[in-house]
């Protein structure tokens, strides 16, 4: 699970997702690694979910518990919450960054994004769009989309993040 920005809703969604899923988690049927500001998610931890421990790992640990945390990289300054800062917008990257790195090494099975702040990203120097033209280019694809999924269901969306008055453009 890659934080979102840390001064924003993606460590307390992540707490408490963690909460009602520890059933799973704890009869190994799911494994999970956080990766952003282990501070910021120790915070939500700590308020939203005071009974469950999330360790912090190392990428270089030859294995991970099944419910761990990663840092994303040094904080070069405190993240605050709610308060936009380049800090948290190049921490939101680098938690996306190295998600995408160890799941294309096969260390992780999937990575599940938690919102970002695209202001916070821009402050940082990351302009895209949202998570989809991110991951595209990190991993080296020309062509992508988005996908909802929930059940059987599949949708895909045929613009997205552009005004309304643009659709028409694009289709």
């Amino acid at each position: 699970i890659t934080m979102g920005d840390p001064a924003g809703i993606g460590p307390e969604i992540i707490a408490k997702a963690v909460a009602k899923l520890h059933d799973r988690i704890r009869t190994g049927s799911l494994r999970l690694l956080v990766i952003g500001s282990c501070p910021m998610l120790e915070q939500a931890r700590a308020r939203f979910a005071p009974d469950l421990a999330i360790p912090e790992v190392q990428e270089s640990d030859a294995a991970w518990p099944a419910l761990c945390a990663l840092q994303a990289g040094p904080e070069a300054a405190p993240i605050v919450p709610a308060r936009l800062s380049a800090e948290a917008g190049r921490f939101a990257f680098q938690a996306v960054e190295r998600g995408v790195r160890l799941t294309m090494a096969g260390r992780t099975g999937a990575i599940v994004t938690a919102p970002l702040n695209k202001a916070a990203l821009n402050l940082a120097g990351y302009h895209y769009p949202g998570h989809t033209e991110m991951l595209a280019e990190l991993t080296g694809v020309d062509d992508s989309c988005m996908m909802l999924a929930h059940g059987a269901m599949r949708v895909s969306h045929v613009t997205t993040h552009c005004a309304l008055e643009e659709v028409t453009k694009r289709a």
